[in-house]
């Protein structure tokens, strides 16, 4: 997402509450102004919007990968209905693209995610964070307030936006589960201290 009226540019990970962010600040949905722009990484966000980049604040959330997976499998099981857990987590690819219903018949595949699974993957060029802020899901509210203080909005909703409905995330895992998304996720673990706990 660009905002041309508050110069800013968001990076929006799957998953981190974007839409919810993308609402609250750009009062749009970018899956209704250019599902394509949606869900870019650093690296194409710069190059498409290189004459911005500079001068426009730029900011991302990411989130726990535990429960990023957890929301992805619940998201993704409106689609893919007699997949489990454990077998979602244990097919990478399910991560990457999920031909969807009728619904979404005029835009074929969703693949408009980068093939990409580390919120650090989203965010890096040259395996350096490009971002001028880097806010959490787990502190959703806060961060936002933030930023929205740094962009001078006034007001900001605060409702909830494309939720999945699950427990918490810890109760879909077993040892095994676990440790591929430890091992899968090992860049956003170890650079932005992520436990399970």
């Amino acid at each position: 997402m660009i905002n041309h009226q508050y110069k800013c540019i968001f990076i929006h990970i799957p998953r981190c509450a974007g839409t919810f962010i993308e609402l609250a600040i750009d009062k749009r949905d970018w899956w209704n102004v250019d599902y394509k722009k949606k869900h870019l990484s650093a690296i194409r966000a710069k190059e498409l919007y290189k004459e911005y980049w500079d001068d426009y604040f730029k900011f991302a959330f990411i989130r726990n990968p535990w429960s990023l997976e957890v929301s992805w499998y619940f998201w993704k099981k409106q689609f893919l209905k007699n997949l489990t857990f454990k077998e979602f987590i244990k097919n990478e690819d399910l991560n990457k693209t999920v031909k969807l219903s009728s619904e979404f018949d005029d835009k074929k595949l969703f693949n408009i995610f980068p093939n990409l699974t580390n919120c650090f993957d989203y965010l890096q060029i040259n395996d350096e964070i490009e971002v001028d802020f880097v806010g959490r899901f787990e502190n959703l509210k806060e961060h936002l307030s933030l930023i929205s203080k740094k962009l001078n909005i006034s007001k900001v909703n605060l409702g909830p936006v494309n939720k999945t409905d699950h427990q918490d995330f810890k109760k879909y895992y077993d040892d095994e589960t676990r440790e591929i998304i430890g091992k899968r996720y090992k860049k956003d673990i170890d650079f932005f201290g992520y436990t399970f706990n």
